[in-house]
């Protein structure tokens, strides 16, 4: 009886660390997606800003230069 009542325990255990891993799996996917999110927002207003002109080109330029440091992000932007 109590081997039982502990496989039965162990198997529950792992039963909920399952569903545990999964909703946290979810969590980090929600978080990368609302990260994009925000991330494509973001350059959607700079990008507008460049058109309308509350944004100068050089200005943008100073700041790619400053914070952009892979070589490939950096040509992309020739940097």
């Amino acid at each position: 009886m109590t081997t039982s009542k502990l496989d039965q325990l162990t198997k529950k255990r792992e039963e909920l660390n399952a569903q545990i891993q999964a909703l946290k799996a979810k969590e980090n996917q929600k978080k990368r997606k609302d990260e994009t999110r925000k991330k494509i927002l973001i350059g959607g207003v700079v990008m507008k800003m460049l058109k309308t002109g509350e944004m100068p080109q050089e200005r943008l330029n100073q700041l790619l230069d400053k914070h952009l440091e892979k070589k490939a992000d950096r040509k992309l932007f020739d940097l």
